[in-house]
């Protein structure tokens, strides 16, 4: 019996739409379409944007009157910024601080100075979804598989909103993928070759140390990742044997002025490091000391989170909370901080903290999606863990990071009596190794239940979630939500006149929209 022609032209159909998925020319569109609204995002929206931007801006201003990295005492009057002389996350505004030098000699004008550093960011951001890229397919996942995740994580509307303002969260999603290339270089090397370059460890090690530098949230990915090196090196004798020979031997092969480079890198960024780090754990016990140990509780009460923390703990102790989220035990907690974590990946929010609701239907699918793909990894986990060799790093720095995470809520938790920090941008540098495993795991399910027609549903899936993205997803979220005090001008320049137009007709298009 012969096939139907529809039915012929249903898999001619899926099989092209396939093969686009897997081209350079998706990729481009999807950094395209990453631009086009992070861009928007930088030449529209008021300053300061509600991610810290102006606490980022500040410390770049101060990194920008010296030319060395270490700030010898606290600036005069920069309580809001809290302690600043052993803050371990001071590398994104120092590195920002020189564009910042050479910007404000040109112009001099302030908002031309945050629209070039937030033009940056967008940059670092797009260099970042690159640098996936690239460490996803040197693993071994499809170019289809990783072009899917890529695109929805450009449609998540806390993306165009985070990469258009100016926030070390940005430098963070380029740290990641880089550092893990080097870690797989070395791997690989080791693996295929039964060799150690001296440059890809001198690289990982200083790229590691840096990137704790950028943001202190990066610490448990470097250590757990150091910590598999050694055990993946001390796995094998042929590995103990090779690796310490090899990488001398590739050192000296190298000539004098990558030696002396090299060399250069791993000092000053060993220095940088144990200088923040070192100093910390040793005199405060801490690789982030609290405030009030540096500087005096009326300093740091100019500190807003720090403030906001003094004063919930001290309704905790007079036991005069009365917040509606307190109480719960840590399985309800974990439950609501999942929930809250994907939420703020999805929601709207203004410089005033106020939280305005995400669309329906790509909210709506980002937790049927990921709960299913949630289980069916849990369910799966054995296969992925053995078939999928890399999936065991990816796995071991996601749990160490999201462990982290929830630690540092969950006991401010249960010191404040309420949930605060709890934000889905922190989830970001790891969302893309997070979202194949997912994808993994549903292409194992699919393959199971239909073998022949798993590719096809797979495709099928992403159409829907990706049409679902794009229907009140990205930046729209922001605009169906936004108020004229949300714009640059306050509403009186044409870019803001073109949006209340946009958002008026999305928001007739949009189901579940706000209607005024």
């Amino acid at each position: 019996m012969t096939k139907k022609p529809n039915a012929n032209r249903w898999q001619t159909g899926i099989a092209a739409v396939h093969r686009f998925m897997s081209t350079q020319r998706f990729f481009t569109i999807i950094l395209v379409i990453f631009v086009v609204q992070a861009v928007w995002m930088a030449c529209s929206a008021a300053y300061p944007m509600a991610f810290d931007e102006s606490y980022h801006y500040g410390i770049i201003e101060i990194y920008a009157q010296q030319l060395s990295p270490i700030l010898t005492s606290q600036p005069a009057n920069p309580g809001q910024y809290g302690e600043l002389i052993h803050d371990p996350s001071y590398l994104y505004h120092y590195l920002m601080s020189f564009p910042y030098r050479i910007i404000m000699t040109v112009v001099h004008i302030h908002d031309v100075g945050v629209f070039c550093i937030r033009l940056i960011d967008i940059a670092l951001f797009a260099l970042g979804l690159v640098l996936f890229r690239k460490l996803l397919l040197r693993v071994g996942v499809s170019k289809a598989m990783v072009h899917a995740v890529l695109f929805v994580i450009v449609l998540l509307p806390v993306t165009p909103f985070l990469a258009g303002q100016v926030n070390y969260d940005n430098m963070l999603f380029c740290v990641v993928p880089l550092f893990l290339l080097y870690t797989f270089a070395i791997i690989d090397s080791l693996k295929k070759q039964k060799k150690v370059s001296a440059r890809d460890l001198i690289l990982f090690l200083s790229v590691g140390m840096l990137g704790c530098l950028v943001k202190y949230a990066f610490a448990p990915i470097f250590a757990v990742t150091v910590i598999y090196m050694l055990l993946f090196w001390l796995s094998k004798k042929d590995y103990r044997k090779v690796a310490v020979r090899s990488t001398i031997a590739s050192f000296q092969a190298l000539n004098r002025r990558a030696q002396i480079g090299l060399v250069i890198f791993l000092v000053v960024s060993t220095g940088l490091f144990l200088q923040r780090y070192g100093y910390n754990a040793v005199v405060y016990h801490s690789i982030e000391p609290d405030c009030a140990k540096v500087l005096s509780v009326k300093q740091c009460l100019q500190y807003g989170p720090w403030a906001r923390n003094y004063k919930l703990n001290q309704t905790a102790q007079t036991g005069t909370s009365d917040h509606d989220d307190a109480g719960k035990n840590i399985v309800e907690f974990t439950a609501s901080w999942v929930h809250d974590l994907v939420y703020r990946l999805y929601f709207s929010i203004n410089y005033d903290f106020k939280e305005y609701a995400p669309m329906p239907v790509p909210y709506t699918m980002a937790f049927v999606f990921g709960d299913i793909g949630l289980v069916l990894t849990v369910l799966f986990l054995p296969v992925l863990w053995r078939k999928y060799k890399y999936i065991r790093l990816f796995i071991c720095v996601i749990l160490a990071y999201c462990f982290s995470l929830f630690s540092v809520n969950y006991v401010e938790y249960q010191r404040f009596n309420t949930a605060v920090a709890i934000n889905g941008r922190y989830l970001l540098p790891l969302l893309p190794l997070l979202l194949v495993i997912f994808a993994l795991a549903y292409r194992e399910f699919l393959t199971r239940i239909a073998r022949q027609h798993a590719v096809a549903v797979c495709v099928v899936l992403f159409i829907v979630v990706g049409l679902g993205s794009l229907y009140g997803g990205g930046t729209m979220t922001y605009i169906i939500n936004s108020q004229p005090v949300w714009y640059w001008g306050n509403g009186l320049d044409p870019i803001t006149g073109f949006n209340t137009w946009v958002r008026d007709v999305a928001r007739h298009l949009v189901i579940g929209a706000p209607t005024n």
